[in-house]
């Protein structure tokens, strides 16, 4: 990484302000901070006025919060780093939108990665990822909540919808979309499961996650199998087979 990356912080907790900008000075040198804001007006004004490479956005601000402030400023070049108090819902949609956050209190391991992963990134799809992570955490994007998935050149976007099926192979995942594409991801089948499952994904086996909405046909012959849209039968362990039927009333 080169040196002379800029940063600003915008948190209404001046605690928080002060731990952030002294864990990034002892821990990322390569980031100066060039604001420190209070409010989301600040923050807003501040990018504006030296268009930083990262910007330390807190969730939970009075007045303006960060996605609004994210709103007011439209399209941006800087990398966003949310930093936030445990959130279920907007974590959700962070890594569904491969959005970089921090959870207080700022562990400097996790604050070192998250800087390194940003300015790797630089300004490829900056404004892309907060678009779609403003349509995951508004109404429409609770009903059709969108996932980016990374590739060899870049990071698509899908609908949960597109995705028939997901399968482990070690410490990747193979995700199979409706355009009959196979796409290797570098997480486990266990970050998908937890991603997927609150819509309706369903782990029919340790190595297999599906897609209820392009599953075809169960089989109960041969210990039980399930055929998807695609074409491909995935198996059915004996150890999810009560869920299965619990949840499919079958």
């Amino acid at each position: 990484m080169t040196m002379g990356h800029t940063a600003i912080i915008a948190d209404d907790e001046k605690h928080s302000r002060e731990t952030l900008r002294m864990e990034l000075e002892q821990h990322c040198p390569e980031v100066t901070i060039v604001a420190v804001c209070s409010s989301g007006p600040e923050a807003i004004e501040a990018v504006k006025q030296h268009a930083p490479d990262l910007i330390f956005l807190d969730v939970q601000m009075p007045r303006m919060d960060g996605f609004q402030v994210l709103e007011k400023l439209g399209d941006i070049k800087g990398q966003v780093i949310f930093v936030t108090a445990f959130d279920q819902y907007a974590i959700r949609a962070f890594r569904f939108s491969a959005v970089d956050y921090l959870l207080k209190p700022v562990q400097p391991s996790e604050l070192k990665q998250a800087v390194q992963r940003s300015l790797l990134r630089g300004d490829i799809a900056a404004g892309k990822h907060m678009r779609v992570l403003m349509h995951n955490m508004g109404t429409e994007g609770a009903r059709h909540p969108r996932i980016a998935l990374p590739t060899g050149d870049g990071v698509e976007f899908f609908g949960v919808e597109d995705i028939v099926r997901c399968e482990a192979d070690s410490n990747y995942t193979h995700v199979h979309v409706k355009d009959g594409r196979k796409l290797l991801l570098s997480r486990t089948l266990k970050d998908l499961d937890d991603m997927l499952t609150p819509h309706g994904f369903f782990r029919s086996h340790q190595s297999h996650l599906i897609n209820p909405l392009h599953l075809t046909k169960y089989v109960r012959s041969e210990g039980g199998y399930l055929m998807m849209s695609d074409g491909t039968s995935v198996p059915l362990a004996k150890s999810k087979r009560d869920a299965f039927h619990e949840k499919f009333q079958v």
